[in-house]
């Protein structure tokens, strides 16, 4: 039982770093057995097919980027304008200039929303949503889901923006977070 959890860890390890730095359909089965040493057979017995690495991996990406999220925007403090600490944690998601095969939107972009992993990315934006709504209904947002849909969208153009090589897309993307967040607390019902 050991032996397989820790094939599992070695390969969903590999995986998530090369998925994170080539992409997913520029990563084949062959490179990640390659990096962690696993066998072709243990490699189908645990995971079945290459879509399901690739939805481990989303759900990796996604745990970590939501811890990164919680962590930056408490680091900002407790107030509403903390929630542009959203942003912090992008910043170093594209500190190169592309966007990164570690982003949601990445993967939706690579894929497709006709493919059954860029479906599945899809139920993690809708995650990251409620997850964003979360903070904001913390942080006295009064429509926090009308937030959370905009901020979202101002995240996924930001990130776009980063990779069309704009330098300044993060802060952009922060600056305009703040102006959102003083709208939604100058109107109660800002969505509306």
């Amino acid at each position: 039982m050991g032996e397989g959890r820790d094939a599992r860890s070695r390969i969903e390890a590999a995986a998530y770093r090369l998925f994170a730095e080539r992409g997913i359909r520029a990563t084949g089965i062959n490179e990640i057995l390659a990096a962690c040493g696993a066998a072709r057979a243990t490699f189908y017995s645990i995971f079945g097919s290459k879509d399901d690495i690739a939805r481990a991996y989303l759900e990796r990406l996604y745990r970590e980027q939501e811890l990164a999220i919680d962590t930056a925007v408490c680091r900002r403090g407790d107030g509403p304008e903390a929630l542009t600490g959203v942003f912090d944690v992008f910043e170093v998601v594209v500190g190169n200039g592309r966007l990164p095969g570690g982003s949601l939107v990445h993967v939706l972009l690579e894929l497709g929303l006709a493919h059954p992993v860029g479906q599945a990315s899809l139920a993690y934006f809708a995650r990251r949503r409620e997850h964003l709504a979360h903070l904001a209904a913390q942080r006295g947002i009064a429509d926090p889901v009308g937030f959370a849909r905009e901020c979202q969208l101002l995240l996924k153009g930001t990130l776009v923006s980063a990779a069309e090589g704009d330098p300044d897309a993060v802060e952009d993307g922060r600056r305009l977070a703040g102006l959102l967040i003083r709208h939604h607390l100058a109107s109660p019902d800002a969505h509306g």
